[in-house]
């Protein structure tokens, strides 16, 4: 029979039954490791994962949508589809021009495909959703196949994916086609390590289609790659470390100097590509959509607008304009939102976090940054990213597979649960379960139905993707100091309007300030044709009311 190892000392023996106890608990867990260690569990988990987050995301966005929380970010990307999937430019009344001379997002072109014969709202949501939730697949297989992780730290980061509050955010934000861009840019990192350059360029093409700005992220992460793929020296033991492309500029001249073998070589193309087609798409291709204009240069007007180079070279001019921008509280908060749920190991890794950087400043440095703006979450993929090699670096190496200590695994997991409580929008503080239609939806429905379909309309945001599928649609401004004031600019260029009251909380007193809006309109020659408690749809009697077709 076998000798029990002597009690530590100053220690009380255990109990005979809670040694049995910890035995059996041990040796069920080992099983258990076992067979999730197995490559047919490895090829399923990831899949199951994401049809799970993909219910989930999208359950949370049509029920959004259901109950008519979104706004004008749904309505601009639904006109302009709706344009698209019947033969006409990607015009949108709401931004004033056409919609790819503000982010080259030529990826509406296979989206009006799919929205043709489809409801075009829950189509573009599903497909979003859904591509979100794809990103866990590419993201598991870098933990598992080149950070080598044991299946349990590779959980906790597909958890940490799966509770983002920024994905989730985004999600619910209406339809952003940068969102596309993330499960793409997992994909290329993850056969980019592999040198498998067919798919990594088909995936690099999505990047590229859904924002121009994504270049700059394609150009920087094929320096990486190059960095990363060089030939390693000859010899036994463990291969060299790479340089790491964060540090003192000599280091960082070494690290591109070093790059050579035709993997290294091949990622170089790649990054001059996602160079090339930045400067193509801002500097010809937009400015040519938009009549010799930059309209996606707007939120840098304080530096410049007549062309990228006048904006960097006013940024050169004012450093401390540049610097001042990028260090507001919004941004700071921002920066801790995107890092502190992976309790900030990017930063241990930081090689792997810099192809964000350029791309994310960009972001940061325009005049009117906001909180989690959806054009910002390609960066996620590189966070998580350099969480995964950071993982890697804090583990040790147990024959094959990377152990990382448990603590840690439950800390990251712990600390992404209480983000996503905080920060997500669908957390449980804003109850999901109660996107339902309630009586001021059903005003909004019925307003909605009164406006006939070739009509010009200026409404109120939530009355927006309703009333999307038009080919003049305008926002109706209700944030002015009167009531008064909105109700005469908000009569230009449309033959009818859709007030909803829930848009109006700056007028004051609701009922006073709802009768000086019917006033003004009614002096003016028009009839309000639908009332209801928190709904105004209004129509102009006179002659010569604008129509779609006028425009």
């Amino acid at each position: 029979m076998r000798a029990r190892p002597p009690a530590a000392r100053g220690a009380a023996p255990a109990h005979p039954a809670q040694l049995d106890w910890r035995s059996r608990l041990e040796r069920a867990t080992l099983r258990w490791q076992a067979r999730l260690e197995t490559a047919a569990f490895d090829r399923l988990l990831p899949w199951i994962m994401a049809l799970a987050l993909g219910g989930a995301l999208v359950a949370l966005a049509l029920a959004r949508a259901h109950s008519l929380q979104a706004g004008t970010d749904l309505a601009l990307f639904n006109q302009s589809v709706w344009h698209v999937s019947r033969g006409f430019r990607p015009d949108s009344t709401l931004v004033g021009g056409d919609y790819l001379a503000r982010n080259g997002s030529f990826i509406i072109y296979p989206l009006a495909l799919s929205v043709r014969w489809l409801p075009i709202t829950t189509t573009v949501l599903v497909i979003q959703s859904a591509a979100l939730a794809l990103g866990v697949v590419p993201l598991w297989r870098i933990a598992r196949r080149r950070a080598d992780l044991k299946v349990a730290p590779a959980t906790a980061v597909a958890f940490a994916y799966a509770c983002y509050a920024a994905l989730h955010n985004a999600n619910l934000a209406g339809f952003h086609p940068e969102t596309l861009a993330l499960p793409a840019l997992l994909g290329a990192v993850y056969y980019g390590l592999r040198a498998r350059w067919a798919p990594f360029g088909a995936l690099v093409a999505v990047t590229l289609a859904c924002r121009s700005e994504l270049g700059w992220v394609v150009a920087v992460l094929g320096v990486v790659l190059a960095v990363e793929l060089r030939p390693r020296p000859a010899g036994g033991g463990e291969p060299e470390r790479p340089p790491s492309l964060w540090g003192t500029p000599a280091r960082v001249g070494r690290s591109l100097l070093a790059i050579s073998g035709r993997h290294s070589r091949t990622a170089m193309i790649w990054a001059f590509v996602g160079l090339l087609w930045t400067l193509l798409a801002t500097e010809t291709i937009q400015p040519m959509l938009a009549g010799g204009e930059f309209p996606h240069l707007a939120r840098y007007a304080e530096y410049g607008s007549t062309s990228s180079a006048d904006v960097i070279w006013g940024i050169l001019r004012r450093p401390h304009v540049f610097l001042g921008n990028l260090v507001t509280q919004e941004n700071f908060l921002l920066g801790v939102t995107l890092l502190a749920p992976v309790l900030f190991l990017p930063l241990v890794e930081l090689r792997y976090l810099m192809p964000a950087v350029p791309f994310f400043v960009v972001q940061l440095a325009s005049d009117t940054p906001e909180a989690l703006l959806a054009e910002s979450l390609p960066v996620a993929a590189f966070v998580l990213v350099a969480t995964v090699f950071a993982l890697r670096r804090a583990g040790a190496v147990l024959v094959r597979r990377v152990r990382v200590n448990r603590r840690l695994v439950v800390t990251l997991v712990l600390a992404t649960a209480i983000f996503f409580v905080r920060d997500a929008a669908s957390s449980p503080f804003h109850t999901p379960w109660s996107w339902t239609r309630d009586a001021a939806d059903a005003d909004r429905l019925a307003a909605a139905e009164q406006i006939p379909a070739q009509a010009a309309v200026r409404a109120s945001p939530h009355l927006l993707p309703l009333l999307a599928e038009r080919n003049v649609l305008f926002e109706l401004e209700a944030q002015g100091a009167s009531a008064r004031a909105d109700a005469q600019s908000a009569v230009e260029g449309v033959g009818w309007i859709a007030l909803d009251l829930a848009s109006a909380p700056r007028w004051g007193p609701v009922t006073l300030e709802v009768e000086r809006f019917d006033t003004t309109l009614r002096q003016g020659g028009w009839e309000r044709v639908f009332a209801a408690e928190e709904v105004r749809v209004y129509r102009y009697a006179g002659a010569g009311a604008p129509t779609a077709s006028d425009s």
